[in-house]
């Protein structure tokens, strides 16, 4: 159970920061004829609730410890 708690951690961590990567890096994904469009939404709307889910996470991976 540990270990797929760990799994379960490092997918969710994972995803949280390559979408943290690809928006600092949004250039990227334009054509360098094209204009930048930066992304104007704030991720702790969108993610509130994969946060929480890190935290339970988080707790049940220290309690199996």
């Amino acid at each position: 159970m540990l270990e797929k708690t760990k799994i379960s951690l490092q997918v969710c961590q994972s995803f949280r920061s390559q979408f943290e990567e690809d928006r600092k890096n949004i250039s990227k994904f334009f054509k360098e004829d094209q204009e930048v469009k930066p992304w104007e939404f704030a991720s702790n709307l969108i993610f509130t609730r994969l946060d929480k889910f890190i935290e339970r996470l988080q707790i049940i991976e220290v309690c199996l410890n």
